[in-house]
């Protein structure tokens, strides 16, 4: 239904196409980073929610620049890649490692 809304009033209003295209490249950018990278360390690293925060602003931060540099990198690429990049290094200085609870007994002694 959306879908069909969206191409509607495109057809409608040509200049709403740019608008749902940069507002699904922005939701794009805040969501993926923290979600996909977030998936994959959970097992490695403590996520904290500072992180995501960070990473959600600076992939915002990132998007914006590039928009108003007319790069010819697609935005998304650009956000999406600063948020994974900030979010990684931010846990690699500040978030906890996990430490397996029960120790490894070694055998002969």
């Amino acid at each position: 239904m959306v879908t069909y809304l969206a191409a509607f009033l495109a057809i409608l209003y040509p200049q709403a196409l740019r608008w749902l295209i940069l507002s699904y490249g922005l939701s794009a950018v805040v969501l993926l980073g923290p979600m996909y990278l977030g998936y994959i360390l959970k097992r490695r690293m403590v996520l904290n929610y500072k992180g995501a925060i960070l990473s959600m602003v600076v992939g915002v931060c990132f998007t914006t620049y590039n928009l108003y540099t007319n790069s010819p990198i697609p935005f998304t690429i650009v956000g999406i890649g600063s948020s994974c990049i900030v979010l990684y290094l931010y846990h690699l200085i500040a978030a906890e490692k996990i430490v397996p609870k029960t120790k490894i007994e070694i055998k002969g002694e």
